[in-house]
């Protein structure tokens, strides 16, 4: 890395603001998912601000109480393709970053967590999926893809969840705010999934940065669009997650472009289920309504 790079502030993370925590700091699990005192369905968009390409910092109105390191601290960006009912591991990425972009200026992938996820049923694990139109649209990005509504999906998505879950302890929680998302005509599948997303980060208490990739349109591919990500959002670095990234991401050219990148580090913690043992990377619902 180049030495203004090394010089730079570590990343600080602010404090829990709940007692209730998911996971715990530790070598291999830096950032943690944690669970509010009191939740409501209802989101305030001042806690996921949606903010415009080469924003640089957000100020807040406790801007004051910040330390110099949280305000001078490297600006790390996180990506992933919009997800429905995204796994924890997804929302443990958005914790660990300074901000969010929603990839959904890349190509759709059919059969693929875009449009679908699992949840734990008496019976085993289920997908729920989203029928979207494909239909001589091989290579339309995620933000055209269109939800097929010709189909009670909706009702049946809520109904397999309810059944599943109705006895789960925290099931009355968390319920008012699937029911408000279900009980909408979508549209557009990014718009569904953006939702739920910032949804479940009030609900976490996750309060960052987001911006859709389709509002200032990113060039190029794999690492080289991981770069462009962090330009046009004027962040100085990029967070990956723990999944095929290390596969093809190139770290000396985010050193050839003066830019830090960093892995997320993530260990899935296990928690009570409600149908007895433990079964890792459900839909995040699961986590809610069982602990």
């Amino acid at each position: 890395m180049p030495s203004s790079a090394c010089a730079r502030a570590p990343r600080t993370t602010r404090p829990a603001t709940s007692s209730r925590r998911i996971a715990r700091r530790s070598a291999t699990a830096r950032a943690t998912i944690r669970l509010p005192r009191r939740c409501s369905h209802r989101r305030s968009r001042s806690r996921c601000t949606v903010i415009s390409p080469r924003r640089r910092f957000v100020v807040s109105s406790t801007e004051s109480s910040q330390s110099v390191a949280e305000r001078t601290a490297p600006i790390l960006v996180a990506g992933h393709q919009p997800h429905y009912l995204p796994w924890i591991g997804y929302f443990n990425k958005i914790e660990q970053s300074s901000r969010f972009c929603l990839v959904d200026s890349v190509q759709f992938t059919k059969k693929w967590f875009q449009n679908r996820n699992k949840i734990r049923t008496k019976s085993g694990e289920v997908w729920l999926t989203v029928p979207v139109k494909t239909h001589d649209r091989f290579e339309q990005p995620i933000a055209d893809v269109l939800i097929d509504n010709a189909t009670p999906w909706r009702r049946k998505h809520w109904r397999t969840i309810e059944l599943a879950y109705k006895d789960a302890p925290f099931f009355k929680r968390y319920a008012d705010f699937f029911i408000d998302v279900y009980a909408r005509e979508w549209t557009k599948l990014v718009d569904l999934n953006e939702h739920v997303m910032l949804g479940v980060m009030e609900l976490l208490n996750i309060k960052k940065d987001v911006v859709r990739s389709s509002t200032f349109g990113p060039k190029g591919q794999k690492t080289d669009l991981l770069i462009d990500i962090c330009r046009k959002t004027g962040a100085d670095g990029y967070l990956s997650g723990t999944g095929g990234a290390k596969s093809y991401v190139q770290l000396e050219k985010f050193e050839e472009a003066g830019l830090l990148h960093e892995f997320q580090q993530f260990t899935h913690p296990v928690y009570p289920q409600i149908h007895g043992g433990f079964v890792p990377r459900m839909a995040v619902l699961d986590l809610l309504f069982n602990v």
